[in-house]
C-alpha cells in the first residue's frame, strides 16, 4: 500500500527521537492519509483496522501537542479533523476555533493587531470550521469560513471547492441574498446567481486542482440541472477516471447519455457501475431502461427482474418486466418506447459530494 511505507519509516523516526513533535504531527497526518484512502486501497481495509488506524492518528496528534506544551497549530488542527471524522462535531469545532483565536492574540502582540496571517495550518482551521458548519446544515457560516480560507491562500483549491458547495445549497435553500461578505471574485464574468457563482467555484477548483475527482464531479451535476448535457458529460467522464472505485460518476454518466440518446454508451456506463456495486437496484433499473430503448426486450427484462429481486418494492421495475413480457411477445416497439420514456423522464441525479476535509 502505498502509505504504509512511509507511515512505518515515520515509526522508525518518533523511535528514534520522541520528543520532536514534527516528527509527531507528520506520523499523525500520513495515518490519516491513509484512512481517507481506505475507499480506494484494493483489496480494501477492514473497519476494524480502520478504526486502528484512526486511534494511531489521534495519538500521535495528541503526543504532538504534548511534546510542543500546546503550541503545535498544525498538530490541533489535526487532532480537530479526527474528532471530526469521528462525528465529534462539538469537539472538533471547539479545537478549531481555539486555533483561530491563539494565533488572533499572537498575531495582535507581534504586529500591534491587523489581519490574521496566512500559515497553512490556520487556514486548514478555517477550512474544517467550514466543513463542520456545512454538515450541521449551516451553509451560511460555512461559507464565510471558506472565504476567509481562499482569502488567506488565493490557491487553496479545497476551500474554493467546498464555497460551491455552500452555494449550491444556498440557491437550494432559494437564499436570495448572503449574509457574508462580497465573495472573491472567481471569473472574469459577472455572476448574477448562486449558481453561477457556484459554477465559476467548481471551475476555480479543477483549474488548481485538476485531479480533484469531487470538483469534477460536482461541477457535472451542476451542469445537468442547468440543462446543459454535453458538457455535464464531459465532467461525468473526468470525475470518473478520477474516481475509479466510486459508482456514482457512472450512474450519472449514464443517465446523462440516455438523455442524450447515446444508449449503447449509456449502456456501457451502467456496466462499470454495476462492477463496483452489483447490488445496487437502481442500477440495474436504469440499465434495463437503455436496454428497452435499444429494443433488447430479453435483457432489459433480466435487468429488471434482477432490480426486483434485489428490491422486491421497486414499483416501477415490477412494471418494466410487464411492459418486456408484453413487448417482447407483440413486437410493438411504439408501446414499449413509450412507456418506458414517462419513468425515464424522472429519473433522477444522484447528490453532491460534500464531505471531503
Amino acid at each position: 500500500m502505498f502509505i504504509l511505507q512511509p507511515s512505518v519509516l515515520l515509526t522508525q523516526a518518533v523511535a528514534l527521537e520522541p520528543r520532536n513533535p514534527r516528527y509527531w504531527v507528520k506520523l499523525g497526518e500520513t495515518v490519516e492519509d491513509l484512512v481517507n484512502a481506505c475507499g480506494s486501497l484494493r483489496p480494501p481495509i477492514d473497519k476494524e483496522s480502520q478504526r486502528t488506524l484512526r486511534l494511531q492518528a489521534v495519538q500521535a496528534f495528541e503526543r504532538a501537542l504534548q511534546e510542543s506544551k500546546g503550541e503545535s497549530v498544525a498538530a490541533a488542527v489535526g487532532l480537530a479533523r479526527c474528532r471530526f471524522s469521528e462525528g465529534l462535531d462539538g469537539v472538533a469545532e471547539q479545537l478549531a476555533q481555539d486555533v483561530l483565536a491563539k494565533y488572533s492574540e499572537k498575531q495582535e502582540q507581534q504586529h500591534g493587531g491587523g489581519a490574521v496571517g496566512s500559515a497553512p495550518e490556520v487556514c486548514g482551521a478555517h477550512r474544517l470550521l467550514g466543513m463542520i458548519y456545512s454538515a450541521q446544515r449551516r451553509p451560511d457560516e460555512a461559507l464565510r469560513c471558506f472565504i476567509m480560507a481562499q482569502t488567506m491562500d488565493p490557491e487553496a483549491g479545497e476551500a474554493v471547492y467546498h464555497m460551491g458547495n455552500c452555494l449550491m445549497e444556498l440557491n437550494r435553500l432559494k437564499v436570495k441574498h448572503l449574509a457574508v461578505a462580497p465573495l472573491p471574485p472567481l471569473t472574469h464574468t459577472v455572476c448574477v446567481s448562486l449558481s453561477q457563482e457556484a459554477e465559476a467555484a467548481y471551475l476555480r477548483a479543477v483549474d488548481f486542482l485538476p485531479d480533484f475527482g469531487e470538483a469534477h464531479y460536482n461541477l457535472a451535476l451542476l451542469r445537468d440541472q442547468k440543462g446543459r448535457p454535453h458538457m455535464a458529460r464531459l465532467s461525468y467522464e473526468r470525475a470518473a477516471e478520477l474516481r475509479p472505485y466510486d459508482p456514482d460518476p457512472w450512474i450519472n454518466l449514464g443517465t446523462t447519455l440516455m438523455t442524450l440518446g447515446n444508449l449503447t454508451e449509456s449502456t456501457e456506463a451502467y456496466d462499470h457501475a454495476l462492477a463496483l456495486d452489483p447490488t445496487d437496484a437502481s442500477i440495474h433499473f436504469s440499465r434495463g431502461l437503455t436496454l428497452l430503448r435499444r429494443c433488447l426486450w430479453a435483457q432489459a427484462r433480466a435487468a429488471f427482474e434482477e432490480a426486483t429481486r434485489l428490491e422486491p418494492e421497486h414499483a416501477d421495475a415490477h412494471y418494466h418486466v410487464a411492459v418486456c413480457a408484453e413487448a417482447g411477445e407483440l413486437g410493438e416497439l411504439g408501446d414499449g418506447q413509450g412507456k418506458e420514456a414517462e419513468v425515464a423522464s424522472t429519473h433522477s441525479l444522484s447528490h453532491p459530494l460534500t464531505n471531503t476535509v
